[in-house]
């Protein structure tokens, strides 16, 4: 997806008209760690719009997250691996050990929440 000036301004209309009363947006679900009601954050080819919800951390690379749909529907939750594990994006086996404890726990995790 493309971010243009008429995207950015269409998300600050909706949600500006969500802000006002005139669309209240559904409670996030209690892992979110994002501010509660946050707006839309996305709008897709077909016109509809979503938003991510942000969940736990697990080191400094690994968080949890979903997207929900504005017809109610919410994706699956989804592990986020930050790209930028290291400055050469090489890891020794020390950090590799870490990061897959984050992501194994990440994943535990996604599994209790289910």
């Amino acid at each position: 997806m493309i971010i243009t000036a008429d995207l950015i301004t269409e998300l600050d209309r909706l949600n500006a008209k969500r802000d006002a009363g005139d669309a209240p947006m559904p409670p996030c679900p209690e892992w979110c760690r994002l501010r509660p009601g946050h707006g839309w954050d996305s709008v897709h080819d077909d016109g509809h719009q979503s938003r991510g919800h942000g969940g736990p951390t697990f080191g400094v690379h690994v968080s949890i997250g979903s997207r929900e749909h504005q017809d109610g529907y919410v994706d699956e939750f989804g592990i986020d691996i930050a790209q930028e594990t290291t400055e050469d994006d090489v890891l020794t086996a020390d950090q590799a050990r870490a990061l897959a404890s984050h992501v194994l726990a990440a994943a535990e995790w996604m599994e209790a929440h289910a």
